[in-house]
């Protein structure tokens, strides 16, 4: 998935219209304005790349993505894209050693139906015991296993199939051209998700 240089055109074109918005970040900052467009157009693209890749469990991750911390100065635009923190699990997979949090596979598996009905509480156990039980499985073996070798998961590349070298060159290099500024798009974490 790569924005083409049209999808460019027709941000900046919807972006002419709200020009120096009260809200926006950068008032009155055309450079300010393109830049918050392609980044709602990267942001959009991430999360139908979650969609496509069939990724949402429990909606998080995809709903967690934002493009937050836009800063102007002498040297140009940058702008933030954050995400929940196990992003990295999902775009590159998780290798042996790794602790796994328990809670948020109990949360995975409950959201998951495919893996909920794989969920067989023992005589006398309660459904929700069951859970943290298969939870606690799961979670011993990505820790001697990981998910790499085992289940053949490389991972995703949901982000890599958007957010590649030649998509943000194209956006760099367009927006260079417009606006006369070296234009930075950079992910980052977001800890406390």
């Amino acid at each position: 998935m790569n924005i083409t240089k049209a999808q460019l055109d027709a941000i900046n074109k919807g972006l002419l219209d709200k020009f120096g918005i009260p809200d926006s970040p950068m008032p009155n900052s055309l450079l300010g304005d393109a830049v918050i467009g392609v980044a709602q157009v990267l942001v959009d693209t991430l999360r139908k790349s979650i969609e496509e890749k069939d990724l949402v469990a429990t909606g998080n991750l995809k709903g967690s993505i934002d493009p937050t911390n836009i800063t102007e100065d002498a040297n140009g635009v940058s702008i933030e894209i954050k995400m929940a923190s196990y992003w990295e699990d999902v775009e590159y997979g998780t290798k042996p050693g790794r602790k796994v949090d328990i809670a948020s596979l109990e949360n995975w598996i409950r959201n998951k139906r495919s893996v909920y009905r794989e969920v067989k509480p023992k005589k006398g156990q309660t459904m929700q015991e069951a859970v943290k039980s298969f939870a606690v499985a799961i979670a011993g073996k990505i820790h001697s296993k990981g998910t790499i070798k085992r289940f053949g998961y490389k991972g995703s590349r949901f982000i890599g199939d958007v957010l590649n070298q030649q998509t943000i060159e194209s956006i760099g290099q367009h927006l260079g051209e417009m606006l006369g500024k070296p234009i930075s798009v950079y992910v980052t974490s977001d800890t406390t998700t």
